[in-house]
């Protein structure tokens, strides 16, 4: 599953909290776990 469909299944809460977490300094890992989906 990618990313942006991943992203698309949150609903409006868990987006915004998912950006706060990707600000926060994460985004490094997660974009490794993505490369690894």
């Amino acid at each position: 599953m990618s990313a942006i469909m991943f992203y698309k299944k949150l609903g409006f809460k868990e987006q915004e909290r998912f950006l706060i977490y990707l600000s926060n300094g994460l985004e490094l890992r997660f974009l490794r776990m993505v490369k690894l989906l």
